[in-house]
């Protein structure tokens, strides 16, 4: 019987590699643990960790095609964090966003 223990890392391609890096380290607060950018395929790859636990690879790709949304396409369709307070995590990202705008 196969026993799965944890998730290994979850892959995302951003659209934008250098505001999605900041993102996921400043705001969300994970730890860039490697960071690699592979000339042969004008791509950036990153690896950020949380807590040491769940590690998200960061890829860039020159023009990806948008992900559709209607109807759902194949693939990642959403990630999820675990937070102490829903209420407060709420209000600090959406401080955060009013501050990018």
């Amino acid at each position: 019987m196969l026993v799965l223990t944890a998730i290994h890392h979850i892959a995302i391609i951003a659209s934008d590699y250098a505001r999605s890096r900041a993102f996921y380290c400043d705001v969300l607060g994970f730890e860039l643990l490697a960071e690699t950018y592979r000339a042969e395929r004008d791509s950036w790859k990153g690896d950020l960790a949380l807590n040491g636990h769940y590690v998200i690879e960061l890829f860039s790709f020159p023009s990806p095609p948008p992900r559709p949304s209607l109807p759902e396409a194949c693939g990642l369709r959403h990630l999820a964090f675990a937070v102490v307070n829903i209420d407060e995590a709420l209000v600090s990202l959406q401080q955060i966003g009013r501050a990018h705008v």
